[in-house]
């Protein structure tokens, strides 16, 4: 039987957030100020985006635009990571 061989991924830049601790310790922050109430969801409401489509570009699970989905209507929020790209809607 035939062994499935996957190439290696190759690293196209040491920017923005690496390693797995690093990753971990982005996404207790961004929890916590989830959390607290600290996320600038507001100043993206005062700013006019309350319609439409956004697109969250970045690592982890994109806490800031679930926030803005959270808080409008007939809203759609695509997310894109390095790892995957998903797309979130509000029913109701």
């Amino acid at each position: 039987m035939e062994e499935e061989m996957t190439k290696p991924r190759i690293i196209e830049t040491d920017q923005g957030i690496q390693g797995e601790f690093n990753v971990e310790v982005y996404d207790s922050m961004m929890r916590n100020l989830r959390d607290r109430g600290w996320m600038e969801t507001d100043l993206i409401l005062k700013a006019g985006m309350r319609q439409g489509l956004a697109l969250e570009v970045g690592p982890g699970p994109g806490y800031l635009g679930l926030e803005w989905l959270k808080k409008t209507e007939g809203t759609h929020l695509w997310t894109l990571d390095k790892v995957k790209t998903t797309g979130h809607r509000k029913i109701g």
